[in-house]
């Protein structure tokens, strides 16, 4: 059965790409998931649209160019902004992250990404060093951060890039990363189909995103605490320290994959 969502606020993107003539309010369905209805309430242009942003975007792995849902069934959405309130409060010993979208659209990566496609020989210091230090400090701290990231096959620039100007720097500055690998592992049913946080271990987050990786907001999702749970004791078990599955594989490398082009 269709999922009913009731909508404040609508990106003019996404409103461009609905199904129907765009009549508000009326009943809508999202051009890339046609299990979801919407209701829209109101339109939103470029003129009243709020650009959202957040001095710890790095928490959210999320975009803070525009926003588009505002609810997700009877749940407010939160926004970059009030996600890293949220995980500020409630990360006193353990943050959990999973992640598993093939590229994130992040404004943290500023230019980045960009650079690194290009050839760049190392990231901008000035955008990575604060973030490096906040986990050092939560590392003095006595709290503990650990992300399981899982690959695609083949890996996407988008991974590569993150073991390389990412993983490779956050970890040594204190953050626990785990890589799952597709050929190593058939995922066991109780993996999650999406991204999430959990906050020392009771304090569930779903982070919902586009196709493109572009972040439309989160959700706190008690109801799934459990299964989150059972997901990330399951991740941890099969994942491999990515320091080490790195070092394993020069063939994913960007110098091997621009040589191998």
């Amino acid at each position: 059965m269709p999922r009913n969502l009731t909508i404040a606020t609508l990106w003019t993107a996404a409103w461009k790409g609905s199904n129907v003539n765009r009549s508000c309010p009326g009943e809508h369905v999202l051009p890339d998931r046609p299990d979801v209805h919407y209701v829209i309430t109101r339109k939103i242009t470029t003129r009243n649209y709020w650009p959202l942003t957040s001095t710890r975007s790095a928490w959210a792995r999320s975009s803070s160019s525009s926003p588009t849902l505002t609810s997700w069934g009877d749940r407010a959405m939160m926004t970059p902004e009030q996600l890293g309130e949220y995980i500020e409060r409630h990360f006193t010993r353990s943050a959990y992250r999973w992640e598993r979208q093939p590229a994130y659209e992040v404004a943290s990566d500023g230019s980045d990404y960009k650079r690194y496609l290009d050839g760049a020989a190392e990231p901008m210091w000035e955008r990575l060093d604060p973030w490096l230090q906040v986990l050092r400090d939560e590392r003095a701290e006595g709290r503990d951060r650990h992300r399981v990231r899982l690959f695609h096959s083949p890996l996407t620039d988008y991974e590569r890039y993150e073991c390389e100007w990412g993983y490779e720097l956050t970890g040594a500055a204190g953050e626990g990363i785990f890589v799952l690998d597709p050929a190593d592992h058939r995922l066991p049913e109780v993996m999650i189909d999406h991204d999430f946080w959990l906050l020392d271990d009771e304090h569930p987050v779903w982070m919902h995103y586009g196709p493109d990786g572009t972040f439309h907001g989160s959700t706190v999702e008690p109801a799934l605490a459990d299964s989150y749970r059972l997901a990330q004791r399951t991740a941890l078990d099969l994942a491999a320290p990515c320091a080490s599955w790195w070092a394993q594989h020069p063939e994913h490398h960007r110098a091997a994959h621009r040589k191998a082009a």
